[in-house]
């Protein structure tokens, strides 16, 4: 059995956005990515099924299947190059304003050869 959720409608715009940014760039480098975290459970559980969550925090953990450190570098730095700011205490985290004036914390969570 398979069960897909629309949830295109559903979502702020500004983050489908940073979403796309994020996807494009992942896959321009032939680099693997999925939600995961809250977000992945809020996108399912509120978005898909109305339910009442509260988040705690404003931040999208993606994990990204990568063969080596080298290879997290190459996408890191090119999300760095296109308006991603690096955290300066978090090497794993970028921050970005969404187009609607919201921020984000961008979690890249490495998997794989790593």
């Amino acid at each position: 059995m398979t069960t897909s959720l629309d949830v295109s409608e559903k979502l702020p715009k500004g983050l489908i956005e940073v979403y796309s940014q994020i996807h494009g760039i992942a896959a321009e480098l032939s680099i693997p990515l999925l939600i995961v975290g809250a977000t992945a459970r809020d996108i399912i559980l509120v978005h898909g099924y109305n339910a009442a969550i509260e988040r705690g925090t404003k931040d999208v953990d993606f994990g990204i299947e990568v063969q080596n450190w080298e290879h997290y570098e190459v996408l890191r730095t090119a999300l760095i190059e296109a308006r991603f700011t690096p955290h300066s205490k978090r090497a794993h985290q970028l921050d970005t304003t969404d187009s609607d004036g919201l921020p984000w914390e961008i979690d890249l969570i490495p998997f794989g050869g790593v």
